[in-house]
């Protein structure tokens, strides 16, 4: 079974559109909160420090920005990622 991401975001950061379509690409489960929508999502953000988006979960571990998430992601699969581009090999 497959952890769950979590990514916190906003709908006009193209860094956020980027961390969704990594997931996308890879076929990995997330969910999206959008922090302008769900005042309480910006509230536990900004509770924990966290000013800038996308910020990204898997299951309970937080993993970061989108940056961090590509480094999760080429670290969790090595043999998928076109380090070049950022596209995932298929």
């Amino acid at each position: 079974m497959s952890t769950n991401y979590v990514i916190f975001g906003r709908s006009d950061c193209r860094f956020c559109e980027k961390a969704q379509d990594l997931l996308v690409d890879k076929e990995l489960p997330f969910v999206y909160w959008d922090v302008r929508e769900e005042e309480s999502m910006a509230t536990l953000l900004d509770d924990m420090g966290l000013k800038t988006v996308p910020q990204v979960w898997c299951g309970p571990n937080y993993i970061g920005n989108y940056d961090r998430l590509k480094d999760h992601l080429k670290a969790r699969y090595p043999t998928d990622v076109d380090t070049e581009g950022w596209n995932y090999a298929g």
